[in-house]
């Protein structure tokens, strides 16, 4: 399944866009969004963080490596350990910040 950019405005020049998941990480995502709209510094810089919603981590992974749409990923801890374990995601995508 592909990634859901509907209503997502990839070409907003202060555009953020976060992968997220249904459910739990959605909702996560929609909320980072309410507080950087209506943040000082999200109404100063006019950035618009865009929840990107994905089938789930290892496709949000995915995303924050290979499309330019999104910039931050919401991602399960315990698969990106497996992933990186099991040596099946190059560790060159992945921020240890």
């Amino acid at each position: 399944k592909k990634p859901s950019y509907q209503g997502v405005d990839r070409n907003h020049p202060n555009f953020l866009g976060i992968a997220t998941s249904p459910g739990t990480y959605g909702e996560i995502g929609k909320n980072l969004q309410g507080l950087i709209h209506e943040s000082s510094l999200g109404k100063a810089s006019k950035i618009t963080l865009t929840p990107i919603e994905t089938p789930g981590s290892v496709e949000n992974l995915d995303l924050l490596a290979d499309d330019p749409t999104a910039q931050l990923a919401i991602i399960q801890a315990d698969v990106l350990a497996s992933l990186l374990t099991a040596k099946q995601y190059p560790v060159s995508h992945v921020s240890r910040e």
